[in-house]
């Protein structure tokens, strides 16, 4: 029999959305899957998905209920909010306005319309903030101590979430994932900034390619294996549990950055620049992904060597696309 569900995506739209859309689209094609959005971004406006996407401010509150009252989900993934680290330090306020209205309105709608759905609620390991050595890999159980805004905003969103599934019965999953990466993601982000910079240089468009605080090491991994798990948690995933998703093991941004250059066509000239470095960044983070494998039975399927790889052949791409 088929497995028959009506799917809300909020942010679908966004990068890590686009390839949510996708993925649910060939593993579930008997799902009905409806995204949200602000604007259309240009990945996302290339899917064959894009005519099930409607737009909807999560900050207007009979906005979202009208969207959960006329959708009705059976499962949601809450995607959509402001997703940059630096851009939270840059505006606290909007980044904060933006996350937390948009989860408490999306829980005041599900209470009206759609209680029974299974809501997985997208956070970030930016939670754990700065760890000591000694707690990594970071598990469910540390605590917070956010250092961003961001962090802030996802930490609160965390506990309104479970604060729900306790008052009311909610069905909230959390996801924590690590960092994720993959073509098609904004260059205002880490691997995405260094991929872009190495395409132009091979473009001779800039001679330099200036970068901020290489000593650091994430848990990097490819969105497709992000949004998968995202899945596996929809149909599997423990009622009121939080789940880290991450590789389990840590990359130096030096060592990232290295290797994008070994895939350069021509040598790339790096030069540190003291304005990027953020005003808090956690020296190393790292996910124990224990949780995650027992209940899913999740493992890692792209290898960093061909996400690197992608990454830089889309920025080369569409480098030649605006050519």
């Amino acid at each position: 029999m088929a497995d028959e569900r009506r799917v809300l995506i909020t942010g679908a739209t966004g990068f890590v959305g686009g390839y949510l859309m996708d993925h649910l689209h060939d593993a579930h094609p008997d799902w009905t899957v409806t995204g949200t959005t602000l604007g259309v971004e240009p990945r996302a406006a290339n899917t064959p998905h894009a005519a099930r996407i409607v737009p909807c401010d999560l900050r207007d509150g009979a906005a979202t209920n009208a969207l959960l009252a006329a959708v009705r989900p059976d499962a949601i993934f809450h995607l959509a909010g402001q997703s940059s680290v630096p851009v939270s330090f840059a505006n606290p306020e909007e980044t904060l306005m933006n996350n937390i209205l948009g989860m408490l309105h999306l829980l005041e709608g599900c209470r009206a319309h759609a209680k029974d759905a299974r809501i997985i609620v997208v956070s970030s390991a930016e939670v754990y903030g700065i760890a000591p050595p000694e707690a990594q890999p970071l598990s469910e159980n540390c605590p917070y101590a956010p250092v961003s805004p961001y962090a802030v905003s996802k930490a609160t969103n965390e506990m309104l979430a479970l604060q729900y599934a306790r008052s009311y019965g909610l069905d909230v999953v959390v996801a924590r994932p690590f960092n994720h990466i993959g073509p098609g993601q904004a260059a205002k982000f880490v691997v995405s900034t260094f991929a872009k910079g190495i395409a132009e240089i091979e473009r001779g468009q800039r001679d330099v390619l200036k970068v901020g605080n290489l000593s650091v090491a994430r848990d990097f991994s490819d969105v497709r294996d992000i949004v998968w798990a995202y899945d596996l948690l929809m149909q599997h995933g423990a009622r009121g549990e939080v789940y880290n998703i991450g590789r389990g093991k840590a990359y130096t941004v030096q060592w990232v950055l290295d290797l994008l250059c070994n895939l350069a066509t021509v040598p790339v000239r790096v030069e540190r620049d003291p304005t990027i470095f953020r005003p808090a960044d956690a020296p190393l983070m790292v996910a124990d992904i224990t949780r995650l494998r027992a209940d899913t039975g999740w493992e890692p399927r792209v290898s960093f060597a061909q996400t690197a790889t992608d990454i830089l052949d889309f920025w080369r791409q569409t480098l030649d696309v605006s050519a």
